[in-house]
């Protein structure tokens, strides 16, 4: 699909790019734009061809079948508008979609028998030569999708959801205000979150791991170093970070006897520094905390700590929701751990070892997360993970 985009257009998007990171900078730059975007000015049958190969799964074969037709210039598009007239029937979906490890059939359900009784009804009308192409149509999108992305867990450990509180204002001196009103009773912050346009913060009652808390607010996008360095200095460790587009937030902790870190390292890069995070998985660090910041310049922060309770830990990297990826980690006994997203790009990382719990639930809202949160506690799953950025 790129050779023929390359072929009508005489370049590609990422043609020039050099350095270190050059391949990371051409996946992301292929993840970012769309492909009503990356074809503007194109056939639209070549739309239609990007589309599809790039929703290929690695080790599927192409409808080579479906391609051909795409590419017919009597009758390819005539039609793919015939089936995708049929198969757009649906109902607008609905503005949330829940995955959970234990009840896997519930990923992304979105039910209406009678609409889909009037779907099968379309498709029988369809010539015999094109119903076969009913679920090889991939409509170009034009629009990326950001929603909020709760990730919670059950309490095996002690954490409960009767002991959890979230938080949320439209400033930063508001959020700083409630979470010093909650550290007075004894909560600790376990998650925060400065995207969405929103300041929030998930504070826990009790077996937090934590003793002692500093919250800090750098507007700029400069990450804190000289803040952190003397934190690490007083025996604290960064336990959460959070960024927008033009500041950063970060939360260290003094930790409780038999939780605490030995030793722990951060970088701040424009792209995900996977190479880094290899050297210190080699090395024994696992990833505790990872957040993004900026809008145009974005960045990544991720934290790297020896002594965490994990035994083996992965990043899933998608530019959308990968579900079948957090599904498969899951069967392995994996748990998300930690989640970031940039407005193009999504990270979800995955530990095993000591595991905190046994069931683990992935909610996806195009709305505030505080109803959903409240759901998930009448579940008795508590909120260990929460971010906001790109799921399609």
């Amino acid at each position: 699909g790129y050779m023929l985009l390359y072929l009508y257009n005489g370049s590609l998007p990422w043609q020039g790019y050099c350095g270190d990171d050059k391949n990371m900078q051409v996946c992301e730059t292929k993840g970012r734009l769309t492909v009503d975007t990356m074809c503007r000015g194109a056939p639209e049958a070549l739309q239609y061809y990007l589309a599809y190969v790039r929703n290929l799964k690695f080790e599927e074969e192409p409808d080579y079948e479906y391609l051909l037709m795409v590419m017919d210039q009597n009758r390819g598009m005539k039609d793919i508008k015939r089936i995708t007239a049929v198969t757009e029937k649906r109902k607008p979906k609905s503005q949330s979609a829940t995955g959970s490890k234990r009840k896997r059939e519930a990923e992304d359900v979105d039910d209406d028998e009678d609409d889909d009784t009037e779907v099968a009804a379309a498709i029988e009308e369809l010539p015999d030569d094109l119903k076969r192409f009913k679920s090889s149509v991939f409509v170009p999108k034009r629009i990326k999708t950001h929603q909020w992305i709760i990730i919670s867990t059950s309490s095996r450990t002690g954490n409960s959801p009767h002991t959890q509180c979230y938080t949320s204002h439209t400033t930063y001196a508001n959020l700083a205000k409630e979470v010093e009103r909650k550290w007075s009773q004894g909560m600790r912050i376990t998650t925060l979150n400065f995207a969405g346009s929103m300041w929030t913060a998930v504070l826990n009652a009790q077996n937090s791991g934590y003793s002692e808390q500093a919250l800090h607010y750098c507007p700029d996008s400069e990450f804190p170093r000289d803040w952190v360095r003397n934190k690490w200095d007083d025996g604290f460790f960064i336990t959460a970070v959070a960024g927008n587009d033009n500041c950063w937030g970060v939360v260290c902790s003094t930790m409780q006897r038999g939780r605490k870190y030995k030793q722990q390292s951060y970088i701040v890069s424009s792209t995900f520094p996977s190479k880094w995070v290899s050297e210190k998985w080699a090395a024994g660090y696992f990833i505790t905390a990872i957040a993004t910041q900026g809008c145009f310049n974005q960045q990544w922060c991720v934290v790297m700590s020896r002594g965490a309770p994990y035994k083996d830990q992965c990043v899933e990297l998608d530019f959308g929701y990968p579900s079948e990826s957090i599904h498969f980690r899951w069967d392995e006994n994996y748990m998300v751990t930690a989640v970031a997203c940039t407005t193009d790009q999504s990270a979800y990382v995955m530990s095993r070892g000591h595991c905190f719990g046994e069931e683990q639930r992935c909610t996806r809202t195009s709305h505030g997360p505080l109803h959903k949160i409240r759901e998930d506690w009448n579940d008795l799953l508590y909120v260990s993970t929460l971010a906001w950025g790109r799921v399609g």
